[in-house]
């Protein structure tokens, strides 16, 4: 394939987007960390809650963060966030009374849809999809015993899910770039 092809509609800046939270549920949960990796770029957006946030369940300085650095991009790829990370972000916001990106103000790319639509697999899991695929990956998993000290606030533990999650939109860059020729770059908003 030819490295010079863009994977995004021309002029438009995307971002790969992941978030890691304490709950699949907005209203039972709070976002722990996110990361977002500007298309062909190295560098990566993050900020993870600090452990007193999290032992008082506040992640307001995460989504302020999160939807200001939301604003620099006009697409946003993620890997099942139409399902998961961009409702739950949304909710997190309505609730806290933050302004979310509206509708049609920011476009969406899914590897999951890509995946259901267009691939015969077992599974549309990243990480399946990365190995089908034959990318390389260095993708941690996340025990119980790390989703636990990150629930108490511990510091090691919230870096370490803050790396995971790092991880996860490397990965998910890849799967993007092996994918999108196969899939419309539709104008679906988030």
């Amino acid at each position: 394939m030819d490295a010079t092809k863009t994977n995004i509609l021309p002029n438009l800046l995307s971002g790969f987007l992941d978030i890691e939270a304490t709950n699949l549920k907005a209203d039972f949960g709070i976002v722990i960390c996110y990361c977002i990796k500007p298309a062909k770029s190295k560098k990566i957006i993050e900020k993870c809650v600090a452990p007193e946030e999290l032992k008082s369940c506040h992640d307001r300085e995460v989504l302020k963060h999160l939807i200001e650095n939301l604003s620099k991009f006009d697409r946003v790829v993620t890997q099942y966030g139409k399902f998961f990370d961009l409702p739950f972000l949304r909710a997190r916001a309505l609730n806290l009374g933050l302004d979310f990106p509206p509708y049609k103000h920011l476009w969406q790319s899914d590897t999951y849809i890509i995946a259901k639509q267009k691939l015969c697999v077992s599974s549309r899991r990243l990480e399946n999809l990365a190995r089908f695929l034959n990318i390389k990956t260095k993708k941690t998993p996340i025990t119980s015993e790390h989703w636990l000290g990150a629930l108490m606030g511990k510091k090691k533990s919230l870096e370490y899910i803050l790396d995971h999650c790092r991880r996860d939109i490397k990965i998910l860059d890849r799967v993007y770039n092996r994918t999108y020729q196969f899939a419309a770059v539709a104008k679906t908003s988030i």
